[in-house]
């Protein structure tokens, strides 16, 4: 699946037009943090051409060795980030379509998580569904989990946490699929 992922999204457009509409509020230039980076494909690469340095996290094997692969000058750590800690802070943090495929029960402290990892000023870009639950859908022949714990409770702990939600889009309509922008207050 690795390796038919990295084919398919290398230089594939889905995605880019929120991504890059993410960077607008960055100054484009830092550390940046790929949450489920995947083999590393489109999103690394616009990150290192707007002058970010670049870490990427993913709990596939596969998926690291294509990323290090691809991006030698990143640091990748093949991790699930439910547990993965850092003491680095980031200018900009991305997940996209990663987050939901986190359990349940791991949704919003994850996301607490990801915004204490965030400087002050600093951006948060990330997908989720809009719902709150959790189901299987079958893919490609695999049954993949997917959750969230909804809107409202994605808008509460970024608040919790002194973000600053600026973009907040169903972006895929009529899929529950939903992008959030969001910035890191001094508070």
């Amino acid at each position: 699946m690795a390796s038919w992922w990295q084919q398919q999204h290398r230089d594939s457009q889905y995605g880019v037009h929120q991504f890059e509409q993410a960077l607008k509020f960055t100054t484009q230039e830092g550390q940046a943090l790929d949450v489920g980076c995947g083999a590393g494909g489109r999103f690394i690469s616009r990150l290192l051409a707007s002058g970010f340095s670049v870490d990427g996290v993913d709990v596939s094997p596969k998926m690291i060795d294509l990323a290090r692969q691809a991006h030698p000058g990143c640091n990748f750590y093949c991790e699930d980030i439910c547990h993965w800690q850092t003491s680095k802070q980031y200018d900009f943090i991305l997940a996209w379509d990663s987050l939901f495929h986190l359990p349940l029960d791991q949704q919003a402290s994850v996301l607490k998580k990801l915004t204490s990892f965030l400087k002050s000023g600093g951006v948060l870009f990330y997908t989720f569904g809009d719902d709150e639950g959790d189901h299987y859908d079958r893919w490609r022949d695999d049954d993949f989990y997917y959750s969230s714990v909804g809107i409202n409770k994605n808008l509460e702990v970024l608040l919790e946490n002194n973000m600053l939600p600026k973009h907040l889009e169903l972006d895929q309509f009529p899929e529950k699929h939903v992008m959030m922008i969001a910035i890191k207050t001094g508070g």
